[in-house]
């Protein structure tokens, strides 16, 4: 039967009978889309099983995933929602030389969702200490953090700086960044909750998988393996990757908006990495958005008395997908100097 029959049956229809018509068929189809979720999920599972380790965190686990040997060991934190799949070129090649480990936030990538968590910096601070000791992946460390990971390595630096010889910032998130930035800014950050809160809605009874959207995600770096997309690719797609998605937005949200007491690295090595907007040559009116963003990551200089600061030209935030071989030089040169 054509829709066009389907409406014309429908007109026809008593007005009693004609909604439970539309809501017998409007449930037909969520059953339906939550069965495809349900089995393509599984299937994602399956072609996509974690390269690392689930490690027992007490009541959920978390996928850690080091490769290499020797010491120090690299941590590489991602941003918001990243996980290990973005980090794919530089543990490559770190790992050559020295132990590196990336790991998965809860419900992003192999990770296990926490539903108690509270969506801190300083929580995530704890959780990756406690996930390196019950893992039994000794420091001392050189933490590397992407975006809001900036926050979480510094973090980290600050609060173990006997167990860190070196943090390496990719352009980095830094506390009170909002209340420097045009409030577009601020409204797309705004934008990017609510969107994730209808991605929780859709996710369930996939939707989200037929809009290929993962996919999409995926081949936003192609400097990836085929591994690492695919792995992209089947996490966006999971039900309760948009949950997980939501959770790491409420972690930025507060130190970014809000700001707080700066954190000090004494003398602890600090490269800063900043991206330069690659789209300024094609409309220089951004110009004064990029010397903001300078001005913020200058400051970042100031939490260490050794700091070097490192300018990615023509790399968007994402400088380790644009431009891997400065990040890998920069840890490079964190662990000759250890």
């Amino acid at each position: 039967m054509t829709i066009k029959a389907i409406a014309g049956l429908l007109a026809r229809l008593r007005p009693p009978k004609r909604l439970g018509i539309v809501i017998a068929v409007i449930a037909a189809l969520l059953v339906t889309g939550a069965i495809y979720q349900n089995l393509s999920s599984a299937a994602d599972e399956r072609a996509n099983p974690p390269p690392g380790t689930l490690v027992d965190m007490g009541g959920y686990k978390l996928h850690l995933y080091c490769t290499g040997q020797g010491s120090p060991t690299v941590v590489l934190i991602g941003g918001a929602g990243d996980f290990w799949a973005i980090w794919d070129p530089i543990q490559q090649s770190i790992g050559q030389s020295t132990r590196v480990c990336t790991y998965d936030r809860p419900g992003l990538g192999s990770s296990d969702s926490h539903p108690v968590m509270s969506p801190t910096v300083d929580a995530h601070v704890t959780m990756l200490r406690q996930l390196l000791l019950n893992a039994e992946e000794q420091g001392p460390y050189v933490v590397v953090g992407h975006s809001i990971g900036g926050l979480i390595a510094r973090k980290f630096a600050g609060n173990y700086p006997q167990e860190t010889v070196g943090v390496v910032l990719v352009d980095s998130s830094v506390e009170g960044q909002f209340m420097a930035l045009p409030s577009s800014i601020i409204e797309s950050n705004q934008s990017a909750g609510l969107i994730y809160s209808v991605c929780q809605v859709l996710a369930p009874v996939g939707i989200m998988r037929l809009l290929g959207l993962g996919d999409a995600r995926a081949g936003a770096f192609p400097v990836l393996s085929e591994r690492a997309q695919a792995a992209i690719a089947a996490a966006f797609h999971q039900t309760r990757g948009c949950t997980a998605l939501r959770a790491e937005g409420a972690m930025a949200d507060e130190p970014l908006t809000k700001g707080g007491p700066p954190i000090q690295l004494g003398d602890i090595p600090l490269i800063v990495i900043t991206g330069n907007l690659v789209d300024l040559e094609q409309d220089p009116s951004l110009q004064w958005m990029q010397d903001i963003w300078l001005d913020i990551q200058a400051g970042l200089l100031q939490r260490s008395t050794d700091s070097t600061w490192v300018i990615a030209e023509r790399s968007s935030h994402y400088v380790h997908t644009d431009n891997p071989e400065l990040v890998i030089d920069a840890i490079q040169s964190l662990l000759s100097g250890t």
